[in-house]
């Protein structure tokens, strides 16, 4: 469904957020699912979806979930700058954001586990790491032992600090694209060409 253009930079950058805090509560929203970019120590690119899981307009930080043994955390610890890319096909738009990572403090981590839907949370007391080699599809699975220890010692909330928002807008009355850059928590805007 296309949404409603917003007109002005200001209209724009609100817009941003609050459809990605929309996609938060909305599992069918197409912005819920982001690819996260990172690279590895050394500089090998890496890319994979995550789910959004929260947002704060107000500061400009958005919070995705990930295992703490996962290859994306320890790379988040040698290099927190990442990129981010969102896409609604129905409301032909893409965002794309840059920002610095780090495990977050001001996301509530209980609380989020908490919300998490049990099968989600198996997930985390998988003895194997994400991306262990295993010799069958099996070995992966997770045992009933498994989800008695919990895993919440494996779950963290990542929090992104956004300092770039690229928006593009797809319409047959014309592309439009704008940049904002965050400067002292100001956002400037930057018409593009599409």
């Amino acid at each position: 469904m296309m949404h409603q253009l917003a007109e002005t930079p200001d209209a724009i950058f609100q817009d941003v957020w609050s459809q990605l805090a929309r996609a938060t509560r909305d599992r069918r929203s197409e912005l819920r699912w982001m690819n996260l970019a990172t690279t590895t120590p050394d500089g090998t690119p890496r890319l994979r979806t995550v789910v959004l899981r929260e947002v704060i307009p107000a500061t400009r930080q958005i919070a995705f979930h990930t295992d703490r043994r996962s290859s994306k955390s320890s790379e988040l610890e040698v290099n927190p700058r990442v990129a981010l890319h969102f896409h609604d096909r129905r409301g032909a738009l893409q965002i794309r954001m840059e920002g610095l990572a780090h495990a977050s403090q001001d996301f509530d981590r209980v609380n989020a586990w908490r919300k998490l839907h049990p099968g989600s949370r198996e997930q985390y007391a998988q003895e194997l790491a994400p991306g262990s080699e295993i010799s069958s599809p099996t070995d992966a699975i997770v045992r009933s032992e498994a989800t008695d220890r919990g895993g919440f010692e494996n779950f963290t909330v990542v929090a992104v600090q956004i300092d770039l928002i690229d928006w593009l807008s797809l319409a047959q009355s014309g592309h439009r694209r704008a940049a904002f850059r965050m400067s002292d928590g100001i956002p400037h805007c930057l018409w593009l060409a599409p």
